[in-house]
C-alpha cells in the first residue's frame, strides 16, 4: 500500500490536539475512578479485560479498581501536560 498521500498531508491532529486528547482521556479515567469509588464492582467480573479487575481486586483489595483508574488518569495527564509543554517550548 502506497502511503504518498498520507506523508503529503502530515498527521491528521497536530500536537497540541494530541495532547488535549490525552488529558481528556485522563479526564475519563478520572471520572470512572470516583465511579468505582462510589459504588465498587465486586466479583465474578466478566467481560474481555476481566483479568484487569480480578488482579486488581485480588493484590489491592475492594478499592483496587480504583487504583487502577487513578495510575492510568495520571499517567495520561503526565503524558499529555508534557507534550503540551514540549509543544509550547517549541514554538517559541
Amino acid at each position: 500500500m502506497d502511503n504518498e498521500l498520507a506523508k503529503k498531508q502530515g498527521a491528521i491532529l497536530s500536537v497540541k490536539e494530541k495532547a488535549v486528547a490525552k488529558m481528556g482521556i485522563a479526564a475519563v479515567a478520572f471520572c470512572l475512578a470516583w465511579a468505582e469509588w462510589l459504588t465498587p464492582s465486586v466479583p465474578p467480573f466478566v467481560g474481555k479485560w476481566a483479568w484487569t479487575k480480578i488482579w486488581a481486586f485480588e493484590v489491592m483489595g475492594p478499592r483496587g479498581i480504583v487504583g487502577i483508574w487513578m495510575a492510568l488518569g495520571t499517567l495520561m495527564l503526565a503524558l499529555g501536560l508534557m507534550q503540551l509543554w514540549n509543544s509550547e517550548k517549541r514554538t517559541h
